[in-house]
């Protein structure tokens, strides 16, 4: 492809036309007699048990942790270690000394009946595909109260990190790959009076950890995106037409197909700041609140790293490197929740979460150096995320602290981060039904105590037939001249210009904490 077609414009022209991966799936189509194909257990325990020994990244919907927040014993009224990243007023509830030392996991159960796509956007039906990813992470943190108005707090954390789909059968909507942060936390709460708590934290976010521990998670950036790119349908109709061996190239044929691995970190610590307060309206009876800004100072976050990219068999399939950057928009996040004392020794706990992922719509990605400009490769390319904001909605009983064992149970409700049209196999969460369990168990008298939680997101199954994403964006776009006003070339400067994601979604999430609490 031409160094200077506006697929590949430099960064200096701000209408270039990004160069969107397009193109089809390889797939072969298949009979009806392959839908909703079982997903082995055996498989969930082997991906289970290589999680524990070697943690890797992955997420929730899909910048949020299910580890915590929805999870029983945690929220915005919580004294659970966790609010000093939920809600940090809440510290002040408590006196003394409080450390807690856990480990998460979250594992993804995808399944996706593929519909195919030609050069005229006809649909027909794919094979089934299928992806599973278990993602840990872990935490240690601290609380203390020096007074009885001031407590102050301090923790490192890893949550799951956001994983992408790798299973397979989508190689144009993405590889694999996952975004990770180790968060370094500080807070502190003063009690204003005694109905009303303010609390405030600082987190900075690094990617840099590992290599302050010698690399034993072997993490090496904060975020990695592979994908490939369909070179054919980047010329339009001509080509498709092009040569891939002795036939024509079409749509999606592996020739005609390059790849892309980018692997960035942001190159300074990049900070939030969280702010909360906890009212007591009654006898035992809480409403918290918090706010979390996001990442950085700057509307946009910038993430520096490396790219390879090899090329399309048809191209001579090299190896070539060089410097990458993507753009992102991280959002920020609001935490509500309040809880009430029942019958029983139990607490009625409810809480909600909104959060302006519609920021985070797309991931700007620009690529230069000599290697890559040589071959004539994109300098700039748009990676549609699709997402609008969500908001998640909880209930549940818990009983109150108790000598030895302590259950709970929650059910919820979260909305969609990603519109009907826009899910994909890299962007698959639709709207959810959420179930939370919980126990606790210490010996009688003792200041020790181990904590067990499990969450379920059940993901409403969704029949995708109008997606945004159609190879029919790039090609028309292409054929038009370039014409920016047109919904061709909308479609494909917002990232859509790639193969259809129309097709049957089913998503299943676990989540699991297992941790160790002490307190004097």
């Amino acid at each position: 492809m031409p160094a200077c077609s506006p697929l590949s414009l430099p960064p200096a022209r701000p209408d270039g036309l990004p160069g969107g991966p397009g193109g089809g799936a390889t797939l072969a189509p298949h009979g009806a007699a392959h839908r909703r194909a079982g997903r082995p257990a055996a498989t969930l325990v082997i991906a289970l048990a290589s999680q524990l020994v070697g943690v890797a990244g992955a997420s929730a919907s899909p910048r949020t942790d299910p580890t915590s927040g929805r999870a029983v014993f945690t929220g915005a009224t919580s004294t659970h270690a966790t609010s000093l990243y939920l809600n940090p007023a809440t510290l002040g509830l408590e006196t003394g000394l409080r450390v807690y030392l856990a480990g998460t996991l979250t594992v993804d159960q995808e399944h996706i009946d593929r519909q195919l796509e030609d050069s005229s956007g006809a649909l027909a039906d794919g094979r089934s595909i299928s992806d599973l990813r278990a993602h840990g992470g872990g935490e240690l943190l601290v609380s203390w109260l020096p007074s009885e108005r001031i407590a102050v707090g301090m923790g490192i954390r890893s949550a799951p990190a956001e994983g992408f789909w790798s299973g397979g059968g989508a190689a144009f909507h993405s590889l694999g790959g996952d975004q990770r942060d180790y968060d370094f936390t500080f807070a502190g709460t003063f009690r204003v009076s005694s109905r009303f708590y303010f609390g405030t934290a600082l987190s900075l976010s690094s990617s840099l950890l590992p290599d302050l521990i010698s690399d034993p998670l072997h993490v090496r950036s904060a975020l990695r995106v592979s994908f490939a790119r369909d070179t054919a349908i980047a010329t339009g109709t001509p080509g498709l037409m092009s040569s891939c061996g002795e036939a024509a190239c079409g749509v999606g044929n592996p020739e005609a197909t390059e790849r892309y691995q980018l692997d960035v970190s942001p190159s300074t610590l990049l900070s939030s700041l969280i702010l909360g307060f906890v009212v007591r309206l009654g006898t035992e009876t809480y409403l918290g609140l918090s706010y979390h800004t996001p990442p950085g100072f700057s509307v946009q976050s910038s993430l520096d790293g490396t790219v390879t990219m090899t090329q399309a068999p048809r191209d001579g399939g090299l190896t070539l490197r060089g410097d990458a950057s993507i753009d992102i928009s991280y959002p920020a996040s609001v935490e509500a929740a309040v809880s009430t004392p029942l019958p029983r020794e139990t607490t009625l706990v409810a809480g909600l979460r909104w959060e302006d992922t519609s920021r985070l719509a797309v991931y700007d990605v620009r690529m230069h150096g000599s290697q890559l400009a040589a071959r004539g490769v994109p300098e700039w390319i748009r990676r549609a995320r699709g997402l609008r904001d969500s908001v998640a909605m909880w209930a549940g009983v818990e009983q109150r602290e108790r000598e030895t064992w302590r259950l709970g149970g929650r059910l919820g409700f979260e909305r969609g981060a990603v519109a009907h049209e826009h899910l994909s196999p890299s962007n698959n969460s639709p709207s959810s039904l959420t179930l939370d369990l919980g126990a606790q168990w210490r010996t009688r008298g003792s200041r020790w105590a181990v904590q067990l939680g499990y969450g379920l997101a059940y993901f409403l199954p969704a029949s995708v037939t109008d997606s945004a994403y159609s190879v029919r964006n790039q090609i028309d776009c292409v054929d038009s001249g370039y014409d920016y006003a047109s919904r061709a070339c909308r479609a494909t400067r917002s990232g859509y210009g790639i193969e259809t994601a129309a097709g049957d979604y089913d998503r299943l999430q676990h989540a699991f904490r297992l941790g160790l609490r002490y307190e004097r």
